[in-house]
């Protein structure tokens, strides 16, 4: 009787509403938390070897072009975190 009485999607609005208060909050905790110093290299690292890979890798070869890429960024972070000693 109680379901009859409701509109058709109500009990969806409402957990899709639930939802998104989740994520909200989950969002304003990490907005909210500060940066470590491992996490702030790793971030630099990616950006500066996206950068160089999207500059000078050329191998017109997906496969390739990901492997220099990461095999850089990983190289760019291991000398970051040697050097800033999180």
């Amino acid at each position: 009787m109680f379901r009859q009485s409701l509109p058709a999607g109500t009990a969806r609005r409402g957990l899709t509403a639930l939802a998104s208060i989740a994520a909200m909050d989950q969002l304003r905790t990490v907005l909210g938390s500060r940066l470590d110093v491992g996490t702030a290299v790793t971030l630099a690292s990616l950006a500066i070897a996206f950068v160089i890979a999207e500059q000078l890798y050329k191998f017109h070869s997906f496969t390739l072009e990901t492997v220099a890429f990461l095999a850089t960024w990983w190289i760019l972070r291991r000398a970051g975190l040697f050097f800033t000693k999180p």
